[in-house]
């Protein structure tokens, strides 16, 4: 089984980096031109391994992997600098989405852009010198380091969200909740969660974070929590359950402390976290 850039060593990398970094060296360019060229070979290199498929002149899909060279992709090296390629994924070849990078000083941003799905963007942005440290190393594997932490992140943040999204557009189950439409996740999911399971959600990427903090999630959850209390102001029900959520806490801070009061122990502050949901 060929090895995968995410098993690439300093003594053996991916035979498909390995063929197109080779025809890519072999024009006379600069360093800095050179490291950012070998970038955009393996954020290529990681779509392909993943099975994302590319497509020449815009239309055609090139799904012969042994028929891949450096011409088919330097194509998409603008003049400003940047790199832009669609691609499809293998199986679902109607949907097209660009790969765009665009280099900011040391960092590339890589962008993943659909058209078709409300114009959709994935992003993540990633500095060049952590993974191509030395373009004129005698070895070719000798040019790449840590490329077991590029290919998670790319995948975790792009590539993954990227697989759900093209499969729910075709009505297939992903097993990734990124992937999934906004009023599942809202109120599918969502409202049958506590607050502090929802809140540590909304950190772990900006789409959940965006979905976490819609008013109609807050006004459903506040409703659940708060089935007795009537809001001060309903146009900000974040605001307003952290309002009713403090009173709760503090209302059974002091019934606590008067319980510990009359069996001689002291009152203990314990600080909690949702303390800060806002």
């Amino acid at each position: 089984m060929p090895i995968s850039i995410e098993d690439s060593t300093t003594e053996k990398i991916s035979p498909i980096l390995d063929i197109i970094s080779r025809q890519l060296l072999s024009s006379n360019k600069s360093i800095e031109i050179v490291q950012k060229d070998l970038f955009y070979v393996l954020i290529i290199v990681l779509m392909l391994e993943n099975g994302f498929l590319p497509l020449v002149n815009n239309s055609e899909v090139l799904d012969d992997v042994n028929s891949y060279n450096i011409d088919h992709f330097m194509t998409g090296k603008l003049q400003s600098g940047m790199y832009e390629i669609k691609f499809v994924m293998s199986g679902f070849h109607d949907l097209s989405f660009k790969l765009l990078i665009s280099p900011l000083g040391a960092l590339m941003i890589v962008n993943l852009i659909f058209n078709d799905i409300n114009v959709e963007t994935y992003s993540v942005c990633l500095p060049v010198s952590r993974y191509i440290v030395s373009p004129q190393a005698t070895t070719i594997p000798m040019i790449f380091r840590e490329l077991k932490h590029l290919s998670t992140t790319f995948k975790n943040n792009v590539l993954s969200p990227v697989k759900s999204k093209i499969l729910n557009y075709y009505g297939y189950p992903s097993a990734s909740l990124v992937g999934l439409p906004d009023e599942i996740i809202l109120y599918n999911l969502l409202l049958y969660l506590p607050v502090a399971d929802i809140i540590s959600l909304s950190k772990t990427c900006k789409r959940l974070k965006a979905v976490v903090g819609t008013e109609s999630l807050w006004r459903e959850i506040f409703k659940r929590d708060f089935k007795n209390i009537t809001p001060l102001v309903t146009s900000d029900w974040k605001s307003s359950y952290k309002k009713a959520y403090l009173v709760e806490q503090d209302n059974i801070f002091r019934h606590t402390s008067s319980i510990r009061s009359m069996s001689n122990y002291h009152p203990l502050y314990i600080y909690n976290p949702l303390y800060d949901v806002i």
